[in-house]
């Protein structure tokens, strides 16, 4: 009886331990898919601001969904190929304030965004907030969706 009774808070330990393990593990696999989805968030911005089309193609799902500051919307191929023919031409990128959340193959970036840039000729300088949408399919993960607002000027 003695041992029943000394049976039983052991095996709460016993799970309690496990279960912070696990909660551990998750944290840490999360850690690591918030400093993939980072690097690729830079690896976009620098692309975007060489232009390199086929960093791009890669970094873009076919699917995408890009939402500009006037409401515009575009897909895919009408960004690509308005950075292709310089109808899109960006300066500078300063991302600010960026958070990154898991759920699961997902991953929801926020922030906040200065940019110099011009669109089809006319200067589109100023702070907007953006949001983006990352899914990892097949090993890899790809922009979905982007929401870009403007911000107050400044």
């Amino acid at each position: 009886m003695i041992r029943r009774i000394l049976l039983i808070p052991l095996l709460l330990i016993a799970f309690v331990g496990i279960a912070q393990a696990k909660e551990n593990a998750e944290s840490s696999a999360d850690a690591v898919a918030k400093k993939e989805v980072l690097k690729l968030e830079n690896e976009e911005n620098q692309a975007f601001l060489n232009r390199d089309t086929k960093i791009l193609n890669r970094l873009y799902s076919n699917t995408l969904a890009w939402t500009r500051p006037n409401g515009e919307f575009l897909n895919k191929e009408q960004v690509l190929g308005n950075l292709r023919s310089g109808k899109t031409k960006c300066a500078s990128i300063k991302h600010h304030d960026v958070r990154v959340r898991i759920y699961g193959n997902t991953a929801i970036l926020t922030g906040t965004s200065t940019t110099d840039l011009t669109y089809e000729g006319k200067p589109a300088n100023r702070f907007r907030w953006f949001g983006e949408i990352w899914v990892k399919q097949n090993g890899r993960w790809q922009l979905v969706a982007r929401q870009v607002s403007p911000g107050p000027s400044k």
